[in-house]
This record gives C-alpha cells, structure tokens and sequence, in this order.
C-alpha cells in the first residue's frame, strides 16, 4: 500500500518576501526591518521556533492473532445405576414369553413346595386318618366288634374330634387333591397349571366356610384361628396367580405360587398345634346326665 505524498516545501514569491498560504500571500518578517515592540520588554527576548514538519506517517501493518485451537474433550459416557428392577416387559398372548431363569425357579420352586405341603397334610395329622382317606385302599376291611355306644359330644374330647374329623378334614380332601396336581406349574403358563390353579381356590372357601360354620372347642381354638388364617394367605396367593395369569405376566403367577406355599407350610405346623391340642388339652370328662 504507497504511502501518502512528501510534503512539499511553502510557495515563496520571487523577491522572497511573501509566502502562499493558500488563498493570499503573507509578508514574511524581515530581520533587518524594524518590528513592532512588544508592551513588555521581557516579551521582545520570546523566540518562536517554527514547529518541526510532522513526520510522515506510516502505515501500521496488520498482523493477525492466531489463537491455538480449543481442546474439545469427548463427554463422559452416561452412568448407568443397575440398583433398580426393571419390570418384564409384556408379552402379548399369541407369542411365547422369553423365559427368565429367576422367574422359573421361583415358579417352579413354589410348585415343588406347594406338592410336599400336600404330602405332608395326607401324611402328618392323625385327624386325617379317616375314612375318606382310606376308601381307595385295596386291603381288606375288617369289621369290627360291636362295643358300646358313647355319645362323644357329651366330652370336649368329643366335639373336637368331630369338628376336626367330620368337617375341616372332609373340606380338607378336595384341597389335597388339587394341590398335587400342581406339581404341573414348571415356569410355563400351561393349561393344565391355570386348571390346577383355578380348581383350587373353590377347594379354599370350602375349608374356610367348614371352620367358620363349625362350632370350635375351646382346647383347640387358639390353633384352629392360626390355621384359618393361613388358609386366608393362601387363598390371597391364589388370586394372585389367577391374575398373573390373566395379565401374562409369570412372574407374578410365581409371587402367587410362592405366597400359596407359604401359607401352606405355616398350615402344616398349625395342623400339628391342632392335633397335639385335641389329644393333650381336651377333656375325654362326659359333661352332663
């Protein structure tokens, strides 16, 4: 880029005694010639240098800034929190649902429960040893020897024996039964375990409409109200798995099973509480005439 034009040198007139300023000529002061006195002497020793031409201005070159580029880091991979359970997707019910190996032990686990529970009620309570139970025995029935006629309800012995073995007993054949079947629920929504399911439930409210119907000793009333509510959990637990169903959702069919069985090993032991009560804590005594 050129720079600007040299500053020329002020315009004289010939005899060299005016000056062009531009628009007129200006007398140039002689020193030979007298001049006007200032007022004040020490005024007349002021010498007014003339100023220094300014000096010609450079151009200043540009240079530009270069900034080092920015670092951009990569930002951090998202932290993924495993703590929390993610619900099993639904599978609609024309295709098979994947099966989860937690779900299928706890599905088929309660199922193997729930099988023992029924063998160990044919097998534990000696209130249980009666007649229905031994009706498909192919051993000969030997009769038995007239004895005497004792009318049981007159002993609290008596009415116990007869509640536990002439209603809660006969209600309790239809549970066993479905109970076994079961053994059937192996992880899968089969039929057969909706079958053995949904049977059981009628077999409950039997059990429970024989216990609130019946009239209960007091010797065995404190194991008998234990017992009831087991037969509640278990009837909860059965509802439960019929809505896992409903929904298509095994892991609640398993939460169901899981909850039934529970409720069925605590039937057990207060089975057993009931049984040792009837022989221990009622009176065989015969009340009145």
């Amino acid at each position: 880029m050129p720079g600007p034009p040299p500053i020329q040198p002020p315009q004289l007139s010939p005899d060299g005694r005016y000056v062009w300023d531009g628009s007129q000529w200006q007398p140039i002061a002689d020193p030979a010639q007298p001049v006007h006195k200032a007022v004040f002497a020490a005024w007349n020793s002021v010498q007014v240098e003339p100023a220094d031409p300014a000096a010609a201005a450079q151009p200043v070159q540009f240079q530009p800034q270069v900034q080092p580029p920015m670092l951009v880091r990569e930002p951090a991979p998202p932290v993924i929190d495993y703590a929390y359970e993610v619900d099993e997707p639904i599978t609609p019910l024309w295709q098979e649902p994947t099966r989860s190996g937690k779900t299928n032990y706890l599905y088929a686990g309660a199922g193997l429960v729930v099988v023992v529970i029924a063998i160990m009620l044919l097998n534990s309570f000696n209130f249980f040893q009666f007649a229905w139970l031994n009706s498909s025995s192919s051993s000969p029935v030997v009769s038995p020897q007239p004895s005497p006629v004792v009318d049981q309800t007159r002993s609290e012995f008596g009415r116990a024996d007869r509640f536990l073995n002439g209603s809660v007993g006969p209600a309790l054949a239809g549970l066993v039964d479905t109970m076994q079947k079961m053994q059937t629920c192996n992880g899968t929504l089969s039929n057969s375990c909706y079958d053995a399911i949904n049977a059981t439930e009628p077999e409950l409210k039997k059990v429970l409409a024989a216990i609130d119907h019946g009239t209960i000793p007091p010797c065995i009333a404190a194991p008998m109200k234990s017992f009831r509510a087991d037969i509640v959990t278990m009837e909860a637990g059965i509802q439960l798995a019929l809505k896992g169903y409903t929904d298509n959702q095994r892991g609640e069919v398993g939460n169901g099973l899981s909850q039934f069985a529970k409720g069925g090993q605590a039937m057990v032991a207060d089975g057993r509480t009931a049984d040792q009560a009837l022989k221990n804590l009622c009176t065989k005594d015969l009340e009145g005439p």
